[in-house]
């Protein structure tokens, strides 16, 4: 004498597969795996990526400021990947550069005063409106 089976749906044998194609999904997201993902934007810097697509844990960027654009000396210029899968903090570190004005450019400067002090500076400063 047979016993009978009951017959068992098609899509029940793919739920064994399931924990396993969810797991391969899990992994391939950044933070399960410690991978930043880009760096942040930063206003008139663009990151030194070096062609890199991933970005793992302990990976620092550093950025440079754009064209007419120029670093504050003391700000920081770099990002560092850390655990749990975040960016540093980083601030805005380019100011605009300002160029000679062009009523400047040709001049010539005389001192006629010949005992100046050694750390005698002549300083010219432009704002931007």
């Amino acid at each position: 004498m047979t016993v009978a089976r009951p017959s068992v749906p098609a899509a029940l044998p793919l739920l064994g597969e399931l924990p396993r194609l969810l797991l391969l999904v899990l992994l391939r997201l950044p933070a399960v795996w410690g991978d930043c993902g880009l760096p942040p934007d930063v206003p008139n810097a663009q990151p030194a990526l070096e062609g890199r697509t991933s970005f793992p844990e302990d990976t620092v960027i550093t950025y440079k400021c754009e064209e007419s654009f120029v670093k504050i000396p003391g700000e920081k210029d770099s990002v560092i990947c850390l655990k749990g899968s975040q960016w540093s903090d980083i601030e805005e570190f380019c100011n605009r550069s300002c160029e000679v004005p062009t009523r400047l450019q040709k001049r010539t400067f005389s001192i006629t005063k010949t005992n100046l002090p050694s750390e005698f500076k002549m300083v010219h400063s432009s704002r931007i409106l």
